[in-house]
């Protein structure tokens, strides 16, 4: 790994280097909180989770993204995506890209990379709507996208060696 990010990196001081998270590592959640002033989100979002799905805060990291307002039996609440991390996860990528002389920028998931990159306009659907499937060898995931935003994003039990057993299946 050092050597591929020192030749990845020759001509760059100080590079930023984030490591990806295997997805299956992140648990996501759609939570709704009410709607409170932006200082109090990241507070709301902690106390609905520990409602919603009850966790060790010092065993887990967590972040989210707002993703827009709704009404809920006329209020209005917030829908945010939640995601928790085991902080042992983090703290091992940490340990290991010191290890090899390189400071770890930060850490993401697959999702959420995307989301940045569509933050960023550096991706966009002139659709309206978009999905994005991964097929791995024994499960998958599919993500649904509206307005370049995640709505929707479960795992599938299967991957590509039930395809091809179903496949082989119907051909005989």
């Amino acid at each position: 790994l050092q050597k591929h990010l020192n030749k990845f990196c020759t001509n760059v001081k100080n590079p930023l280097v984030w490591c990806g998270l295997p997805r299956e590592a992140v648990r996501v959640y759609n939570v709704t909180i009410p709607k409170v002033p932006d200082n109090e989100i990241a507070n709301s979002v902690f106390w609905s989770m520990q409602k919603e799905e009850p966790f060790e805060s010092e065993e887990f990291i967590i972040d989210f993204d707002l993703v827009k307002e709704i009404q809920d039996n006329s209020l209005t609440k917030l829908l945010t995506i939640v995601y928790l991390v085991r902080r042992q996860e983090v703290v091992g990528l940490e340990k290991l890209f010191k290890k090899i002389d390189f400071a770890l920028t930060g850490v993401s998931t697959p999702t959420v990379a995307l989301q940045n990159e569509i933050r960023r306009d550096h991706f966009s659907s002139t659709d309206e709507s978009f999905s994005r499937l991964v097929i791995g060898e024994n499960k998958s995931f599919i993500e649904i996208y509206f307005h370049n935003t995640l709505v929707f994003s479960r795992d599938i039990k299967t991957g590509i060696s039930s395809f091809i057993d179903s496949l082989m299946e119907i051909a005989s």
